[in-house]
């Protein structure tokens, strides 16, 4: 290999590139910087989160009476955002499941992913102590959505 073709592949433009070096007829030789083409920002394809089954939800701990717990996420079609909360009713207080952010969003809740309690909602509240199971779906793609849950 001739010192000339050592120079193929070095960095150029601080860094930002590397050489490209051709061979023409007449013996022209020319260099080129190759810098990569970046990625377009704000059109990043949308994904959906947490993109999961009812056999394998987020679990979002255990919650009674003055707490909470929020959980975000975006749904795309043909997707699932599944969540489990344990209720500890020891004073009396009721759960309630809010979803805001993403208009389109609704949830269904029951008690395991086949016992639903209700459907198609964007809050509810519940008095019973148990583990539950939310499904949020629909809504658009690319719009987040914000699952509250309280215990009050």
């Amino acid at each position: 290999m001739g010192a000339l073709d050592q120079l193929n592949g070095i960095p150029c433009d601080s860094g930002a590139g590397t050489t490209q070096l051709s061979y023409g007829g007449n013996g022209a030789v020319s260099f080129t910087c190759v810098t990569p083409t970046p990625t377009p920002t704000g059109t990043q394809t949308p994904t959906a989160y947490p993109d999961n089954l009812a056999n394998d939800p987020v679990n979002l701990g255990e919650v009674g009476c003055g707490g909470s717990v929020t959980a975000t996420g975006d749904n795309l079609s043909g997707t699932f955002a599944w969540y489990t909360i344990t209720f500890n009713d020891n004073n009396n207080c009721s759960l309630t499941f809010s979803l805001s952010g993403n208009t389109g969003d609704a949830m269904n809740i029951g008690t395991n992913a086949a016992n639903t309690i209700v459907t198609d909602v964007d809050s509810y509240s519940v008095g019973t102590s148990d583990t539950y199971y939310v499904n949020v779906l629909g809504g658009t793609s690319g719009a987040e959505f914000t699952l509250s849950v309280g215990a009050n």
